[in-house]
């Protein structure tokens, strides 16, 4: 049986996510948002950058060329990204 680095993504992706998700939700919902320091990230800003970099990666399998994002771009995105309900994030990040 061969394997291909596609099917190699595939699942390697979907069981990142399960688990991502799975530690999300052992998190209080009151500390999701939450970071120690001004200079740290919030779960569900890791979240975000997960599901945009997803999006992105299926984009590259699909067309085989990289997206070129610019920063700025790319972080206002994951700002609206961190907005979103739980439900969307999760669906985004799927």
């Amino acid at each position: 049986m061969s394997s291909t680095l596609h099917d190699f993504l595939i699942t390697a992706t979907a069981r990142a996510t399960e688990g991502l998700i799975e530690a999300f939700l052992l998190l209080p919902e009151d500390k999701r948002n939450w970071s120690p320091e001004t200079t740290s990230r919030t779960a569900v800003d890791q979240i975000a950058e997960c599901a945009l970099l997803n999006k992105s990666t299926i984009s590259l399998l699909q067309t085989r060329t990289m997206e070129q994002h610019e920063l700025p771009e790319f972080f206002a995105a994951k700002a609206e990204a961190c907005h979103l309900t739980w439900e969307e994030l999760k669906a985004l990040l799927e």
